[in-house]
């Protein structure tokens, strides 16, 4: 079985819009943002679709939907007009293209652990997120994968603390390893399911 990890593209955001402006005027940038985003997503989606591939995403078409696209909506930063468009195309996707997952891994950390590790990263895109974008983001995706506040979940969520020091959560994912890559085979597809570590 072949693996593949797809990350965000972020040479894909940068070479047609900075990924600072949407921090800097989010209520201009917001939509073309999250478009870029949502075709980023569905095309790790669809490169993967080869039998006997196994794909891992840093973040999935389900996040940019439930989480960041409501954080702009909650915030009034995106055009009411260009959400529902979105939300319109989303939901064209969900009917129309094969994105199904087999288990969502939350990495959850803290607002303050994430800020704390942007900040050791020193990525110039990531200067001028504030904590409270990130505190709104901890909410959403714990509003939909923990509490089921954004309707039934695409897969079984695998939950674990990633507030830990790093070195001690790759050895906790190295123990788990057979649960991630066999999608938690174990539990049924057709529960919504939260397992916690």
């Amino acid at each position: 079985m072949s693996q593949n990890l797809y990350v965000a593209e972020v040479s894909a955001f940068t070479s047609c819009l900075r990924q600072d402006l949407m921090y800097k005027d989010a209520l201009r940038w917001s939509s073309a943002f999250e478009l870029l985003a949502t075709i980023s997503m569905l095309r790790h989606h669809q490169n993967s679709q080869k039998p006997h591939t196994l794909k891992m995403l840093e973040r999935s078409i389900y996040s940019t939907r439930h989480c960041f696209m409501e954080n702009l909506r909650e915030n009034q930063l995106i055009p009411s007009v260009d959400y529902s468009i979105l939300k319109e195309y989303h939901k064209w996707v969900d009917q129309h293209e094969d994105i199904q997952v087999d288990l969502i891994v939350y990495l959850r950390a803290s607002p303050e652990i994430c800020a704390e590790r942007m900040r050791k990263r020193n990525r110039s895109e990531e200067a001028g997120v504030p904590l409270e974008y990130l505190q709104a983001l901890h909410r959403l995706h714990d509003d939909w994968l923990l509490h089921g506040k954004r309707g039934k979940l695409p897969s079984p969520v695998l939950v674990l603390d990633a507030n830990k020091d790093l070195s001690e959560l790759q050895q906790e994912v190295a123990g788990l390893s057979q649960d991630i890559l066999c999608g938690m085979t174990c539990v049924p597809k057709d529960e919504e399911t939260v397992v916690t570590s």
